[in-house]
């Protein structure tokens, strides 16, 4: 499998993980250190503080509220580096877009996030 491939894989689990609201299984794709930034939030670092994070902000979400993730592009800057730019949009309520920057690194065959950015979409 392609390091394109494997990070789009990467990108799938996250949508799946929200839209079923499973946080554990969303922040499994990141390392155990990780560092998270929501907007405006605090960074949260390590998974036990970015599940909080996230289970507090979507605790209010509509149930019917899901998101479409996509890899806008994506730079490998070493064989175990790379960055990757993401697109969300939601349906059912705002935020309609946002976006995000991943750092992952290499682990065996697989991709981690090292630290995830989310942003208002461009122009929001």
């Amino acid at each position: 499998m392609s390091d394109e491939q494997a990070i789009r894989d990467v990108v799938q689990a996250l949508e799946d993980a929200i839209n079923g609201r499973d946080w554990a299984r969303f922040f499994s794709n990141f390392t155990e250190d990780a560092d998270l930034i929501v907007f405006e939030s605090p960074r949260a670092v390590g998974r036990t503080a970015a599940i909080a994070m996230m289970e507090a902000a979507w605790s209010e979400m509509p149930p019917d509220v899901k998101a479409g993730i996509s890899l806008a592009s994506l730079r490998l800057l070493s064989e175990h580096v790379a960055v990757a730019n993401l697109e969300a949009e939601f349906t059912g309520s705002p935020p309609h877009e946002d976006r995000a920057t991943a750092v992952l690194s290499r682990h065996g065959e697989g991709w981690r996030i090292e630290a995830f950015r989310v942003m208002q979409a461009q122009g929001a």
